[in-house]
């Protein structure tokens, strides 16, 4: 029982009333009863921590127990709403860590034993988390999802993938099940998208997958004909990629991308269903070590989400710098010493700074952040207006946690900010080249 209450307090939307006889005026380091509710359900016990005209406000702690059960739920209160770095404690020690925005979880969340010792780790999707709506998950019945109206149950899909493509926002993946019915699977697959980031690989043609998602809807890809582009890892593009001329490189990209031409060319005008992925596995991929992450260019490329969040610290060249002097922000390409490799990073100054310039060696200190995309339109496309604020609310304002239609054609029109700032969007595009991204949290100039 007391496990299961300890899933909720990280896996729903958190609510929680003060009872009060006394006005709202404001109290620092106060005792008070209070009862709070996760998924529906009502705990009562005492929250301990700072309270501001009736509300939990600043540092805290909500703690039950009765012959059963106890534990306590410790983080940053505002206004009743838990947000910031929250801890919840078992009866045994054990605890978990994870971060609240008003009230909803999102990102990694940590598991460790008694003694500190850490011992797991999960993600959320949605505010629950991707083991709970796993195990939820049913052996997907192809005839069955082209006939039905979105179902809440997740689907468990396993197949090889046959082709790669993606829009500015979201990867959208064929999939050939056992008896050779073709899945498109789509997510998110840009900077790590808070509350709704997918964890799943940057997945190549030929890989055995076990995919979960929820059905999205029925459509053709031909309805998408201009939006898709395709898809590619930077490792698996030319290595003189800036060097070659424009009709050069779509040779070199067609030539690379044929197999994913070749399957759209099949496909394009049947019907199939989309599905909207929360996890993915590839088959013969190492499991993910959480104590200590290999770090190993090909792994990051691989797993952009397992890393989100994650330090790491390069030096290198930069090869390509953007400015965007709105929003006080640079874009990078560097090529790290010693190895070539290279990533997008995020840099965000303040006014007076010094900013990077094209062939300056830097030290860069940040976290993974996702995938960047280099865009590469059609020959004729045009470019189109963004919106990126518009759809950046849509993003983090999206909680349903069924998967439904609504919410995923809300993510397919999510625009990254960058993306729309450096490239705009076209409306036909023809390829995608993946790299890892970065946002900084220091760069130095390497005079």
């Amino acid at each position: 029982m007391l496990s299961k209450k300890i899933n909720l307090l990280c896996a729903g939307l958190v609510t929680c009333s003060a009872l009060f006889s006394t006005s709202t005026i404001s109290v620092a380091a106060a005792n008070t009863d209070m009862s709070l509710t996760i998924d529906s359900q009502s705990y009562t016990g005492t929250y301990t921590g700072d309270l501001k005209n009736g509300e939990p406000s600043g540092e805290g702690t909500f703690s039950f127990s009765d012959e059963k059960d106890s534990y306590s739920v410790s983080g940053i209160w505002k206004k009743g709403k838990l947000n910031g770095s929250v801890t919840t404690t078992a009866s045994d020690g054990s605890y978990t860590s994870c971060h609240y925005s008003d009230d909803k979880p999102y990102g990694r969340l940590l598991k460790y034993s008694a003694n500190d010792q850490l011992t797991g780790y999960d993600f959320y999707y949605q505010m629950r988390t991707l083991s709970s709506l796993k195990e939820k998950s049913v052996n997907a019945d192809y005839n069955v999802l082209l006939g039905t109206t979105f179902p809440d149950t997740p689907q468990k899909i396993t197949g090889t993938v046959s082709a790669v493509f993606s829009t500015a926002s979201n990867a959208f993946v064929i999939l050939m099940d056992k008896q050779n019915h073709p899945y498109v699977l789509t997510y998110v697959n840009n900077s790590t998208n808070k509350f709704n980031q997918g964890i799943v690989p940057n997945l190549k043609i030929g890989d055995q997958v076990t995919a979960y998602g929820y059905l999205q809807r029925q459509d053709s890809l031909d309805s998408m004909k201009s939006k898709l582009g395709r898809s590619l890892l930077i490792t698996d593009a030319p290595s003189d990629l800036s060097s070659l001329s424009d009709s050069d490189l779509s040779n070199e990209l067609d030539s690379l991308t044929k197999a994913s031409e070749t399957v759209y060319n099949e496909l394009s005008t049947n019907t199939l269903p989309f599905i909207l992925i929360f996890a993915a596995e590839v088959d013969g991929h190492s499991l993910f070590n959480i104590k200590n992450p290999s770090l190993d260019y090909s792994d990051i490329i691989d797993n952009p989400y397992l890393y989100s969040n994650l330090s790491y610290a390069l030096t290198g060249t930069v090869q390509k710098t953007i400015a965007n002097y709105d929003k006080g922000y640079v874009q990078m390409l560097i090529s790290e010493n010693n190895t070539e490799n290279l990533f997008y990073v995020k840099y965000r100054y303040s006014d007076g700074s010094s900013l990077p310039a094209t062939g300056d060696i830097v030290t860069v200190d940040g976290v993974f952040d996702g995938n960047y995309k280099k865009i590469i339109p059609s020959e004729n496309a045009k470019l189109i207006s963004p919106t990126p604020s518009k759809n950046n609310k849509k993003d983090s304002d999206t909680t349903d946690s069924t998967g439904d239609d609504t919410t995923a054609e809300e993510l397919d029109a999510f625009v990254d900010e960058d993306v729309a700032d450096e490239y705009e969007d076209y409306d036909d595009i023809a390829y995608v080249i993946l790299y890892p991204r970065l946002t900084t949290v220091s760069v130095t100039i390497n005079k």
